[in-house]
């Protein structure tokens, strides 16, 4: 295109623009003016000066960021983080509907103007190439989001927020997620049984729902609404989420009018309706969102701009018979794309989103892109990612939010291509793939695409024939480390290693090798993960009961049954075993701690108490055994002697 027809910015090696930034201007519109100064400046070694006063006989061109609030469309979410860039002979404006999203729109101005790019958090993870010039073409341009709602994030986020508001991510307007024992505290029982469920003929507390017919329980979720929306009047909604718990009420009021749910997972082989005995049910749809009905229809008098958030999820994530969502109620949808190379998964997943359409207006994702019961290892699936988000904007969901624990050395693809497609659904997956392991890695580029062509085919093997146990264990897996072994065979760990290898060999020596060892390390955690694994599984191969699949049941460990196994064991055998698989945990354990800070691993999903860590049962077995040694070595000197034991 013409050169005259071009708004330069730097030209020929020279600042010929400036970002005006008026005396009084807020810390974001001082944050985003430096931003700008730094990045063009990185890009071309050039600083764009920054002025608080214009001299109106210069002939520079000036850039000025603005604030034009949005109006409120119908059946429509807010915020709206809509944009604009205005460009004229001698003027640029970056126009945005709320300040919170000023490092966003500069972001895609700078991604426009000089191709940056941010692959992950921290320097190493993002792209600024360099350039001679830069400059924008006149006009008026209008960016908007795919998605109203767009958040990858956990309890870490705060560590990479840069990362996350560059790429258009932000918290959900909402205050929490689970809320019922927010509603009902634990000292409310004293006074109040009659509120909390009743199990097997008794009110129980923590854990436990809610009873929905109890007198004043609909009256004490709105005040709880009400203070939670007076000391935090700027949140869009509020949760009134069941707790992650099953435990419904089985009182008589309770389950009265309940009609079988048509909608249930095929999948998971679970009955269409019904308890499957003391503290747990089976889809309860009609009373949780018949409740959710009640409260929603009292709030909106006199909050009329907020929501409600309920999850559609467990027992209750299947539309209810007979009746309508309220409008002001945002229907917050668990979802599993990760499964979807299942057909028949994909199939109920979409049948079931389709259901939802139907009674919900405002409907947003819940996926689990990471989670924390699968120990942040590769599942990597970026197609699969672009073609759920592309079918969700395609049935018209407004948000979408999945847990991210900041392992971009194990599934960075994952969480990046969710960024894009949050933004714009209707992007091509294979251009935004090509571009991105071309300017991540460089020459290493194909090599990289390899690794995770092989990870994300052992991942395809798992899923796609249903031979994963149950369809659950997609996301929280009681046997998580057992399937690991299953998902990743000897010759896949070759070819893993042997892929990684070249990409470290034709890297060279700059940024791109720095990004192929961030992948190295997060392979290498795997490993050591899978050989931590593999000695478990040799003592199962010694008659060992297989405690070590169980996180939970861990420090439960019954050693009164194992003192009665050992007895009867080689302890020599049986030390060494435990000693190395007790090296093995130590060294996996060494390896984590020298990640810590680095965006390889998630040190909140590491260091949380859900942790899998045999390593204090391992001990013990360990000093179980060694004392049964001892007690044979003293029996059989004494029985050398003559003597009695």
């Amino acid at each position: 295109m013409a050169s005259r027809k071009k708004v330069f910015l730097i030209k020929n090696g020279r600042a010929v623009s400036f970002v005006y930034l008026p005396e009084n201007s807020s810390e974001r519109f001082r944050q985003a003016a430096a931003e700008l100064v730094r990045i063009c400046w990185k890009a071309t070694g050039v600083k764009i000066p920054i002025r608080h006063q214009v001299k109106p006989t210069e002939k520079l061109t000036r850039i000025e960021f603005s604030v034009r609030p949005a109006r409120r469309k119908k059946m429509k979410l807010p915020p709206d983080d809509t944009f604009w860039i205005f460009c004229q002979k001698d003027k640029l404006e970056i126009s945005v509907t709320r300040e919170e999203t000023l490092p966003l729109a500069l972001a895609r101005f700078l991604e426009e103007t000089v191709q940056a790019r941010w692959f992950f958090p921290g320097k190493l993870g993002q792209d600024i190439p360099e350039r001679k010039e830069t400059f924008v073409l006149p006009g008026k341009k209008r960016f908007y989001p795919s998605f109203t709602w767009r958040s990858l994030s956990w309890k870490d986020a705060s560590v990479f927020r840069d990362w996350q508001e560059k790429n258009g991510l932000f918290p959900f307007p909402v205050n929490r997620g689970h809320a019922y024992t927010e509603i009902l505290p634990r000292k409310l029982f004293g006074t109040h049984p009659e509120f909390f469920s009743l199990i097997c003929g008794k009110r129980r507390v923590n854990p436990s729902q809610m009873c929905y017919q109890a007198p004043g329980i609909v009256e004490l979720s709105c005040r709880y609404i009400e203070q939670v929306l007076e000391k935090n009047p700027e949140l869009v909604a509020v949760s009134l989420c069941p707790n992650d718990v099953d435990y419904f009420c089985e009182c008589a009021g309770c389950q009265k009018g309940e009609k079988p749910t048509r909608y249930y997972d095929y999948f998971v082989h679970q009955p269409p309706y019904g308890y499957g005995g003391p503290g747990s049910a089976a889809h309860l749809s009609e009373r949780v969102f018949r409740f959710t009905n009640k409260v929603a229809e009292k709030m909106k008098e006199k909050y009329p701009d907020k929501y409600l958030l309920v999850y559609a999820y467990g027992c209750y994530n299947h539309p209810p018979e007979g009746m309508k969502i309220s409008d002001n109620v945002i229907i917050w949808l668990t979802s599993t794309c990760l499964g979807w190379w299942n057909k028949k998964r994909r199939k109920l997943d979409i049948e079931r989103l389709k259901a939802w359409r139907k009674v919900a207006r405002n409907i947003v994702i819940f996926e689990a892109l990471s989670n924390q019961a699968w120990p942040e290892l590769p599942r990597i699936a970026p197609a699969l990612v672009a073609d759920s988000l592309k079918t969700y904007h395609r049935y018209g969901i407004q948000g979408f939010y999945s847990q991210m624990f900041g392992d971009f050395g194990t599934n960075l693809p994952n969480y990046y291509l969710a960024t894009r497609f949050l933004w714009n659904a209707r992007a091509s997956y294979r251009k935004e793939w090509s571009v991105f392991l071309k300017r991540c890695f460089g020459p290493a580029a194909s090599q990289v695409g390899k690794y995770w062509k092989i990870l994300s085919a052992a991942w395809k093997k798992l899923i796609a024939d249903g031979t994963l146990e149950g369809a659950r264990s997609i996301i929280n897996p009681h046997y998580e480390y057992l399937q690991l072994v299953r998902l990743y065979p000897e010759e896949t760990i070759e070819k893993v290693r042997t892929c990684l290898q070249k990409a470290r060999e034709i890297s060279g020596q700059g940024i791109y090798r720095q990004r192929v060892e961030m992948l190295e390390k997060g392979w290498r955690y795997t490993e050591l993960t899978l050989k931590a694994v593999k000695e478990c599984l040799a003592l199962e191969d010694l008659n060992f009961p297989p405690f070590y699949f169980a996180p939970w049941l861990a420090p439960d460990y019954d050693f009164r049954f194992y003192k009665i196994l050992v007895r009867g064991m080689d302890k020599r055998v049986v030390i060494h075993a435990l000693k190395r698989a007790i090296s093995a945990w130590e060294e996996r354990e060494k390896f984590v701690r020298s990640c810590k800070g680095k965006h390889i691993l998630s040190q909140t999903l590491l260091e949380r108490n859900r942790r899998f860590d045999p390593r204090p049962v391992l001990k013990k077995m360990l000093q179980i055994a060694q004392e049964w040694k001892n007690l044979s070595a003293k029996a059989g000197n004494i029985n050398q002697k003559g003597g009695e034991v």
